[in-house]
């Protein structure tokens, strides 16, 4: 049976990709396509509000990180 495709996103550890989507592949629950051909996006413009709930984003993303064990401390 065909089945209509749907983008899917996976998220984790970069070094597990490789195992991750041969284990994937094997079960037959994906099947890898070349994406489309997109233009470079560019970063926008951020007033200094937004520069400043970024970088303290960025901080607490840091701590997140640091409080689950996934990253050591500064």
């Amino acid at each position: 049976m065909i089945v209509a495709m749907l983008r899917v996103r996976l998220l984790g550890p970069r070094e597990q990709l490789e195992p991750v989507l041969r284990t994937l592949q094997d079960v037959g629950l994906v099947h890898l396509a070349q994406p489309e051909e997109a233009p470079l996006l560019l970063a926008p413009d951020l007033s200094a509000p937004e520069l400043r709930l970024r970088r303290r984003l960025a901080r607490l993303a840091d701590r997140a990180e640091q409080t689950l064990g996934l990253s050591a401390p500064p």
